[in-house]
């Protein structure tokens, strides 16, 4: 899944949180942290603004 830096914290914080609690196990764990891709750049972000801008 690409995401961007925010978003990947905020996904790991909530990974860790569900494994401290026992609602994922260690290797569930690593596998959704596994899938995480961070983007260089929110072209997304920039369009959106573009054409609100435009």
């Amino acid at each position: 899944m690409n995401v961007t830096c925010k978003q990947e914290r905020i996904i790991r914080w909530a990974l860790a949180d569900w494994q401290q609690q026992g609602q994922i196990t260690d290797s569930e764990h690593a596998k959704l942290a596994a899938t995480l891709k961070t983007v260089a750049f929110d072209w997304q972000r920039l369009s959106r603004y573009a054409f609100w801008t435009a």
